[in-house]
């Protein structure tokens, strides 16, 4: 069996720091002088937002495959699995960039916080034919910027913020639209909060004192959010960070059973397999074959 690798960001590679512009042919044709094969399940350690001008085909993004096709963005985030699909010869663009240079444009540009990533939204974008040229238009300036003899990193900035926001206003509404400003920050904070001890506890009363808010309370957000109860979100991110585990570190089922904070493996598969319908194993199989 062979782990699937962690992409780290190349600063050697990047236009500014932190910020790189990649063509899809380009990357495709290079893969042969690549340690890992992009076709193949691999993990990054920054995000992409991956421009597709021409072509169908799916991308698997943590052991899920999304269809895509011509005039979409797909959006990944910093530490995900995914997948590309080559067998279409898809060209367009792959803007790979890291959490500081988003801080960065967030603080520049006052860009809202969820501006890249939304909890629970589909991570395919496809645009109108308005918002197509617009935003086709927007990537070959960033493109000139940097390839400018004298690139101004701060035009090239604005230009990656103003697609950001192009793009975000062309998303479809997602559950998060109707929540207030103070309900997006008690979400966070639930998200952040098990993200750091989804290892620890599943008990969803304990996510709710944490963020000094009512399990009540915790529950109504979630389901307005995501229609799911808080608990049902807990378990998802632990079943999907099990998976993770199972193909990137080829954690053994029993370690991996006391590393997520269960009394034993047997408790572990029972809980794994009324979620995926599969083993620890067989998933781990079904994976990476």
């Amino acid at each position: 069996m062979t782990d699937i690798p962690l992409i780290d960001f190349d600063p050697d590679k990047a236009q500014l720091d932190g910020f790189e512009l990649i063509d899809l042919n380009t990357l495709f044709l290079s893969q042969e002088t690549m340690a890992h094969q992009l076709q193949t399940p691999h993990r990054v350690d920054f995000h992409h937002l991956i421009y597709i001008e021409q072509a169908r085909g799916r991308h698997l993004i943590d052991f899920t495959y999304y269809p895509y096709q011509a005039n979409c963005f797909i959006f990944m985030q910093k530490g995900q699995v995914h997948a590309f699909d080559f067998l279409s010869a898809p060209k367009g663009k792959i803007i790979a960039f890291t959490q500081a240079f988003l801080n960065h444009a967030q603080e520049q540009v006052r860009l809202p916080s969820d501006i890249f990533w939304q909890t629970g939204a589909a991570p395919v974008v496809n645009l109108q034919d308005d918002f197509h040229h617009r935003a086709h238009n927007i990537i070959n300036e960033l493109s000139f910027e940097l390839t400018h003899p004298k690139p101004a990193p701060l035009i090239a900035l604005f230009l990656f913020a103003s697609l950001l926001l192009m793009v975000h206003r062309a998303r479809p509404a997602s559950g998060l639209s109707g929540l207030s400003k103070n309900q997006n920050v008690l979400l966070e904070q639930f998200l952040t909060t098990l993200r750091a001890n989804y290892d620890r506890t599943r008990d969803a009363n304990w996510y709710a004192q944490q963020i000094h808010t009512s399990y009540k309370n915790l529950n109504h957000l979630c389901k307005l959010s995501h229609h799911k109860t808080a608990k049902q979100l807990i378990d998802d991110y632990v079943v999907l960070e099990a998976k993770r585990r199972l193909v990137l570190d080829q954690t053994q089922t029993q370690q991996l059973a006391y590393a997520l904070g269960f009394e034993d493996d047997s408790n572990f598969v029972k809980f794994f397999k009324k979620h995926t319908h599969m083993t620890p194993s067989q998933f781990k199989k079904q994976a990476i074959t």
